[in-house]
């Protein structure tokens, strides 16, 4: 929910947004212990995107020049 207010804030403004976000938990593992598991993992999950994402706009650009 608060990326969904980060995104309105964008759009009204007319701002390209994108938001990558990872999940730690699910409904039956819910909880600090399941965040306690998860985060490393998830983090790098969310970095191994992040990069392509950015890998993949760097390629595009480059094909536009």
């Amino acid at each position: 929910m608060e990326t969904a207010a980060i995104a309105h804030v964008y759009h009204v403004n007319n701002i390209p947004f994108i938001s990558i976000r990872c999940i730690t938990d699910t409904a039956e593992h819910s909880g600090a212990a399941s965040f306690e598991d998860n985060f490393i993992s998830a983090s790098i999950i969310a970095k191994d995107i992040t990069l392509a994402l950015m890998n993949e706009l760097s390629n595009r650009l480059k094909e536009m020049v």
